[in-house]
Parts: structure tokens; C-alpha cells; sequence
């Protein structure tokens, strides 16, 4: 009887064990499931995380200042903004063809996921609609000839003998236009359209390459002469001479100084100063360029340059024959002698146009798009999302 007892004694101390055993088991495979079940949250939080940092990028781009923004030509390297249980860290960069580059992490935890989208601008401002946009008064003398609509954010005069033909006068509320010279009274249109602002960084981030260690940059005063272009960059921390014939497939100067040209150049040949452009004589730029000097860019004598030219002060004199755009962002346009303009031209400031001239608004040469200019509006590419 004393042996059944202490079988059975044993019996359920083995029971027990096992049971209790079987509870730990339970109990582990309980917490490392809801283990891994918080790791698998966290990196579901993070994934939508980011993606709400790429939709605040986006409304920064998209909004106004005034209205909390940061409009289309903000870019950072790093936003870090708090979201919910983590936060997202955004980055906005330009990249070629007016894209912008949106890449967003998230983090929830210790859980990071990262997402990338791009975006390309809507063509160009308003003011690029018009043969002269004028960002105060303007006024026509002697002998201008505009063929197209002119808009001016201050008072017109067109005087005698100036034509406006082809296209309307129009100005901001509350201005007019005057004048005994040739013209039709378009009023106000409705919005009016404003200066458009240039983000310099597509060219300044180039030009500080100039300055960089990088081994391909060219250091001193270059000269080029009867130089065959084959697509290249040309990076060089000193001024640039060209002359003589310039052939082959194009490509792109870029100085930290100031660019003088003189010749005859073929393709699409731009250039990029950190200082000033200067182009003289009978020279050609056959195919469509980009011209940007930070201080001024200058064309004289009988040259034909076909592209975009940028600079805080633009002056073209002589006979030159410029088939493309004008912009100047702070100082302005001068049009000196028998100047021969067909695109369209931007000025910054109240101007006045005297002499020979002739400008002409013409689509055909006005681009698509300007790097580092946009109308506001952004799309998003097609095919562009994708986790990284």
C-alpha cells in the first residue's frame, strides 16, 4: 500500500513537471510571437511613414510660403519632421531635365523603411507668353518694332515711330498705356502674370565643381582654338578664351571666372561663368545653348546665337541676331543698335527700348523648359515610385 502511495506520488510529480514544462513552451513561442508581431508592426509603421514624408515633401513643393510652404524651389538635404509613433527624414534635390528628386526614410523603432519619387515641372511662367515682359514700366522709342503681345507691371508709352503689332498691350491694375505710336490697348489680363524667379543651383552646383579636387578640373587661364568638341564637360577654375572654328557634337564649358568667345561655333555649345560671358564678332551658335553668367553675359557685333540666355544682366548691341529667350533676374536688359530678338525677353526692372530694334515673339524658339525654372505647377513621372 505505501509502495502504491508513493508511485502515485511520482507519477503526478512527473505529471506536474511536464505540465509546467509544456506552460514554458507555451509561454516562450507566446512572447516571440508577439515579438516578431512588434518587429512586423514597426516596419509596416515605418513604410507608411515614409510615405507620408513623401506627401509632405510634396505640399512643401506645392504651396506657398505665405501659406505655410515652402513653394517648388525649396531643396534640402535633410528635414526631419516627427510622425506619429516615429518620424520621416526628407530629401529634395534638383536633378537634369527640371526633375526633382523626392527621397523619404521613415522610422518607427528600430524599424527604417525608404521610399522615392520624382517630380518635373510644368513648363515655364506666364511671362514667357510674351514678346517683352517688363517688371515695371516700360517704354518704346524711335524706331522698336515688337510683333506680339508685350506686358509691362507699370505704365506703358509707345511714341512715334514704335510699332506693337501682331499682339496687345497689357499692364498691371491700375496702369495704363500712352503713346502716338502704333498699338492696341489689351488693359489688364486677369491674373496678371509675375517676375518669374530663377533657382541659380542647376549652374552654381556645376560651377563649384571649378573649385573642387576633382581630377578633371583644368586649373588657369584656358585657351581653346579650332577645338573639336565631342560632347564634354570642360570644368576649369580660371577664365576661358575660344576662337577660331569650334566643331563637333557639342558640350559644356564651365569657368569660375568669365568666358570670352570669338568664332564660329557649331552644336550645342553651352556655357556656364561663375562671373561673365562675352561673345563678339560674326561668331555662330548654330544649335540651341544655354548662356548663363552670374554677373552679366554680353553679345556685340553681327552674332547669331541660337538658345537661352541667363544672367543678372543681359546686354546685346550691334546687328546681333539672338533666336531664343532673354532673362535677367536683377539689373536688367539692355538692346542696343539693330538688334534682332525672336523668342521672348524677361526684364527685371522699369526699361526703356531705343533704336533699331526688333523683337519678336516666336514659340519655336522659346523651350519647353529652362533648368531651374518652372511655372508652379508639378507633375508627377509616371513609373518613378520605388522603395529603396
Amino acid at each position: 500500500m505505501r509502495r502504491s502511495k508513493k508511485g502515485n506520488i511520482i507519477l503526478v510529480f512527473v505529471f506536474l513537471i511536464g505540465f509546467l514544462g509544456i506552460v514554458l513552451a507555451y509561454g516562450y513561442l507566446i512572447t516571440g510571437s508577439l515579438r516578431g508581431a512588434g518587429a512586423r508592426s514597426d516596419t509596416f509603421a515605418a513604410f507608411y511613414t515614409a510615405e507620408a514624408g513623401l506627401q509632405k515633401a510634396i505640399w512643401y513643393l506645392n504651396t506657398p510660403e505665405t501659406l505655410g510652404g515652402k513653394e517648388t524651389g525649396w531643396r534640402t538635404t535633410s528635414l526631419i519632421e516627427a510622425y506619429g509613433n516615429g518620424s520621416y527624414r526628407m530629401q529634395v534635390q534638383s536633378a537634369p531635365g527640371n526633375m526633382i528628386v523626392i527621397t523619404s526614410e521613415g522610422t518607427v523603432g528600430n524599424s527604417t523603411r525608404k521610399v522615392q519619387m520624382t517630380l518635373q515641372s510644368s513648363g515655364l511662367p506666364p511671362a514667357f507668353d510674351y514678346a517683352i515682359f517688363n517688371n515695371g514700366a516700360l517704354t518704346l522709342k524711335s524706331a522698336t518694332s515688337v510683333h506680339g503681345s508685350v506686358f509691362a507691371n507699370g505704365n506703358v508709352k509707345v511714341n512715334i515711330p514704335s510699332v506693337v503689332n501682331g499682339g496687345q498691350v497689357y499692364y498691371s491694375p491700375g496702369y495704363s498705356v500712352s503713346g502716338s505710336g502704333s498699338y492696341t490697348n489689351g488693359g489688364s489680363p486677369n491674373p496678371p502674370p509675375t517676375m518669374p524667379v530663377l533657382d541659380t543651383t542647376p549652374y552654381t552646383s556645376m560651377i563649384a565643381i571649378t573649385k573642387s579636387s576633382d581630377p578633371a578640373v583644368l586649373h588657369g587661364s584656358q585657351n581653346f582654338t579650332n577645338y573639336n568638341f565631342t560632347g564634354q564637360t570642360i570644368y576649369v577654375d580660371g577664365d576661358v578664351n575660344i576662337s577660331g572654328a569650334l566643331t563637333g557634337g557639342g558640350g559644356t564649358i564651365v569657368s569660375s571666372g568669365k568666358v570670352t568667345v570669338s568664332g564660329a561655333l557649331s552644336g550645342p555649345i553651352s556655357i556656364y561663368a561663375s562671373k561673365e560671358v562675352n561673345m563678339s564678332g560674326s561668331l555662330s551658335i548654330t544649335q540651341s545653348c544655354v548662356l548663363y553668367g552670374g554677373n552679366n553675359v554680353t553679345i556685340s557685333g553681327a552674332c547669331t546665337v541660337y538658345g537661352t540666355i541667363l544672367s543678372s544682366y543681359v546686354k546685346i548691341n550691334g546687328a546681333a541676331s539672338i533666336y531664343g529667350i532673354l532673362y535677367s533676374w536683377n539689373v536688367g536688359i539692355d538692346l542696343l543698335g539693330a538688334v534682332s530678338i525672336h523668342g521672348s525677353v524677361v526684364n527685371p526692372a522699369a526699361h526703356t527700348y531705343n533704336g533699331a530694334i526688333s523683337i519678336t515673339y516666336d514659340p519655336a524658339y522659346i523651350p519647353s523648359f529652362i533648368p531651374g525654372m518652372s511655372a508652379g505647377g508639378l507633375n508627377i513621372v509616371p513609373h518613378t515610385w520605388k522603395e529603396l
